[in-house]
């Protein structure tokens, strides 16, 4: 179960501040000019029977949106989104009414976007199935590797996708805090929210290379804290050493393909099997970690349409299965789905399966275009 995480308020400020920090808030329009690639959608810029099923479909590629308990869809409720581009992440203002955003297994493996999700509520309110609210100012956490139940009534936030490959170290402490509330009176919370507000605003004045600097600006403030903040270190790493931890991911992760040994792992590392277990207790231990690598691995060569001419028998090998029957039986025994048909999914969700495709309907997609074109560009392996 997920914990919320609180700290003393410090002041009387972080709620006032986050109002006005959202009303300072805008949302971009077409004629702004922005020298960075900007993706806009908003359901009053569409016929009326199209608006709910096209924010379905941009959503989609990170959750499948769907009514709260009781209630109807609100078919004609504004919801909007602006993201751009910034190279290596993207940043994006969302709005909308209350619903549930649901990211289930199906939606991992069908949706693989391989990052991170850090929202900050600037309006509004939601909260993790059965988990405390999160309220204005509040920073969010998501790891998009693994299922998660967001409900929120109606709400506007700011968030920061991170994609995994190209920040490694920062990830992996993020991936320790999925589905974790980091409250607004956290005066860390308070100075990367606010860094990312001005950000924001700065946009239509900032080349790619300035926008991306001041982003990575907010990576090294969050990477800085999360890193160092002993509250956090005991909590969610208790005797064990982060530092030790990422270094041996980080060589399992470059090794996939081959046999992987605890004595080799313990030998490298100067460590007992007592302490490598125990460093990999959170993640049901070594063996299960490496295997679940492997098979987050498999599933982004699956659903990359650039692999499409791999054999499952290549892929295998490729991630250190041995042989094409036990890769697709511990695929299935994970995903709940055969890889060839993982794989023909994916393929026809891009082209055909899609309700909303084709040329007169491009218009209706531009968020989910933009997150699948920068997903398949950071995550495709070299």
């Amino acid at each position: 179960m997920a914990t919320t995480l609180e700290t003393a308020d410090t002041d009387l400020g972080p709620s006032r501040r986050a109002r006005e920090g959202r009303d300072r808030m805008r949302f971009p329009e077409p004629d702004d000019g922005f020298a960075i690639p900007v993706s806009l959608f908003d359901t009053q810029l569409i016929e009326a029977p199209l608006r709910y099923d096209a924010w379905r479909q941009n959503m989609g590629v990170f959750f499948t949106v769907e009514p709260r308990q009781g209630e109807r869809p609100r078919t004609a409720a504004r919801a909007r989104i602006a993201a751009v581009n910034l190279g290596e992440v993207v940043l994006g203002l969302a709005q909308a009414t209350s619903q549930q955003f649901v990211r289930d297994q199906r939606v991992v493996v069908q949706e693989a976007i391989d990052g991170i999700l850090v929202q900050f509520y600037l309006q509004g309110s939601g909260y993790l199935e059965g988990q405390a609210p999160v309220r204005d100012g509040d920073m969010l956490i998501l790891d998009l590797a693994q299922p998660t139940h967001v409900i929120t009534d109606h709400y506007q936030n700011l968030s920061l996708l991170l994609p995994k490959s190209l920040y490694p170290e920062l990830t992996r402490l993020l991936e320790r805090l999925h589905n974790q509330r980091l409250a607004a009176s956290n005066p860390l919370v308070r100075i990367i929210r606010e860094h990312l507000i001005n950000l924001w605003h700065c946009l239509s004045s900032l080349d790619p290379q300035q926008a991306l600097a001041s982003a990575q600006g907010a990576l090294g403030l969050l990477a800085g804290w999360l890193g160092n903040d002993p509250a956090l270190q005991e909590r969610y790493q208790g005797a064990t050493h982060h530092a030790l931890f990422d270094a041996i991911t980080r060589y399992i992760d470059q090794h996939l393909h081959r046999a992987i040994d605890i004595a080799e792992l313990t030998q490298l590392f100067r460590l007992s099997r007592t302490q490598l277990y125990r460093l990999f207790q959170p993640h049901g231990g070594v063996a299960n970690y490496i295997w679940e690598r492997r098979l987050q691995q498999a599933l982004q060569l699956l659903l990359n349409p650039a692999r499409a001419a791999m054999t499952l028998a290549t892929i295998a090998h490729h991630c250190g299965f041995s042989s094409e029957v036990h890769f697709c039986r511990r695929f299935r025994q994970r995903f709940g789905q055969n890889p060839g048909q993982v794989r023909a999914d994916a393929l026809a969700m891009r082209g055909l399966g899609d309700p909303l495709s084709g040329p007169d309907q491009e218009h209706l997609l531009p968020f989910r275009r933009l997150i699948e074109g920068f997903a398949d560009r950071v995550d495709t392996p070299t």
